[in-house]
């Protein structure tokens, strides 16, 4: 039988795959915020992040105007889309001064070339043509992210994953962890403690991978629950 975690992480690429294609499709009208809208307030920063992704990839001009109006709340998560699109497109993370927060960006880069160049980013350890080292700490974490998304809670696939990179760079994946575990939620509090165990001395990064998931889903107005008891169990 399929956990929670996994059934979570099941909805979240429905949820966000649906929002991507109405973006692609219709662009930015009242049908892609009417079906943003009927999104389940849990889910729904995902559903932005998906239809950031979508309309990137028809008009960066279209994500502007998202991302100014309708998607404000949800900056973080439209940030990321935008990584997803340039990713996707096998694009550059261009230094646009008017994109503001480029480490989201980065982190939805990484998150895509986690779950989709996985002999590359995951079994090789390999990075990007072109990526900065001052993109690199960002890039993991979105790379981390992917890796909660990839072992569905199953711990020690979790950390072997992790193990397999230079020590250099395991801090920013176990942020990326911890903002993962910390959003997706269905974790019990003796699976959050075995997170923070496989973690060793990077328990603190995890600490502030949900603080940030907090702080998004607080910005957004979404649920909190999940993210508040990973706060208080890895604090």
């Amino acid at each position: 039988m399929e956990g929670p975690i996994a059934s979570r992480i099941d909805r979240i690429v429905t949820i966000f795959k649906a929002a991507r294609e109405v973006a692609e499709r219709e662009g930015r009208c009242a049908m892609l915020s009417g079906h943003l809208e009927h999104v389940d307030a849990y889910y729904r920063s995902v559903a932005f992040e998906g239809a950031a992704m979508g309309l990137a990839l028809s008009d960066i001009c279209l994500w502007e105007g998202f991302l100014g109006n309708e998607g404000a709340a949800h900056a973080v998560q439209v940030h990321i889309g935008l990584g997803w699109a340039l990713a996707e497109q096998q694009r550059p993370v261009a230094e646009n001064p008017t994109w503001p927060d480029r480490d989201s960006i980065l982190d939805g880069y990484g998150y895509y070339h986690g779950l989709f160049r996985r002999r590359l980013t995951i079994r090789t350890q390999g990075i990007p043509e072109g990526l900065a080292d001052a993109q690199l700490p960002a890039f993991d974490r979105g790379v981390g992210r992917s890796i909660w998304y990839i072992s569905k809670g199953d711990v020690e696939q979790l950390r072997t994953m992790v193990a397999a990179f230079p020590e250099s760079r395991q801090p920013a994946l176990w942020l990326g962890v911890g903002i993962a575990v910390a959003f997706v939620g269905g974790c019990s509090d003796a699976l959050l403690e075995e997170v923070a165990q496989a973690s060793s001395i990077h328990r603190p990064k995890l600490l502030e991978g949900a603080r940030r998931a907090l702080n998004s889903r607080t910005l957004a107005g979404t649920a909190t629950h999940d993210a508040e008891r990973a706060v208080s169990v890895w604090g």
